[in-house]
């Protein structure tokens, strides 16, 4: 439950059981970078636990699509690409 449902607002945020039955899929619009995040693994200094830390939240993001903060309609979520 976010701040703002304890407070009277908005109201708790969806959580996993708004995906039971659908497939979740995470994943990269643009080739250019998909392949920049691909290089953030084999990368120098901080790159490969940045690469690290976006890879969990994609995680994350498939797990619960509506974990974070993060608020959005259902309908401007593509169903499949």
């Amino acid at each position: 439950m976010d701040m703002e449902s304890e407070r009277g607002g908005r109201g708790a945020e969806k959580g996993p059981s708004d995906t039971v039955g659908r497939k979740v899929v995470v994943g990269f619009c643009d080739e250019e970078i998909k392949q920049a995040f691909l290089a953030l693994k084999e990368g120098k200094g901080a790159e490969p636990r940045l690469y690290e830390f976006l890879d969990r939240a994609f995680d994350d993001l498939k797990k619960d699509p509506f974990c974070g903060k993060t608020n959005f309609r259902k309908n401007l979520s593509a169903l499949e690409f």
